[in-house]
């Protein structure tokens, strides 16, 4: 059995040092993740309920000087997309997304994630670190077919060994 891992809490973002060079205009956090009370979460995460709200997450922005942002699906709250449709919500245009999604998931809830700014799709080989290489490429040729109609790209979320494993497949992906 693994154990959890106990995460700790959030620094404030004024105990972050800012940068010594001016930022440039348009600057841009490619992954992120926020952690919001009233959420569910998978039912065994490997690690306890994080401190790290949007709230929390702006206030560093606007120290480091981020002008847009790009939030990930976490894995503790595993194909639920409910915060981070909330979360892109709140931050408007300025923040896209990247959703975990079940392989039966609908045109319509794709459409309704385009919406709102999502660009991507995460997917989680740890999770199918089981597999033979052949059923993880038709996974990953599955997901393809569903980022592609809307020109999205995939994440992927993976160990080493797997991608290892796959170099041979992502050259020609």
């Amino acid at each position: 059995m693994t154990e959890i891992l106990q995460t700790t809490p959030m620094r404030a973002a004024e105990t972050n040092t800012r940068p010594a060079f001016a930022m440039p205009a348009g600057a841009c956090d490619a992954h992120f993740h926020v952690f919001e009370p009233g959420y569910p979460h998978v039912p065994d995460p490997l690690y306890t309920f994080p401190d790290g709200t949007v709230g929390q997450y702006l206030r560093m922005t606007e120290v480091l000087g981020i002008e847009r942002m790009i939030l990930v699906q976490p894995t503790f709250y595993g194909t639920d997309n409910s915060l981070l449709v909330d979360a892109l919500k709140r931050l408007g245009p300025r923040c896209g997304g990247v959703v975990r999604i079940e392989e039966d998931a609908s045109e319509a809830e794709l459409d309704g994630y385009h919406e709102i700014g999502v660009r991507a799709i995460r997917l989680d080989l740890f999770a199918r670190g089981g597999w033979p290489t052949a059923e993880i490429i038709a996974y990953i040729r599955r997901m393809a077919a569903r980022a592609a109609p809307r020109g999205w790209h995939l994440q992927f979320y993976t160990p080493g060994t797997i991608v290892r494993d796959l170099l041979p497949f992502l050259a020609d992906l």
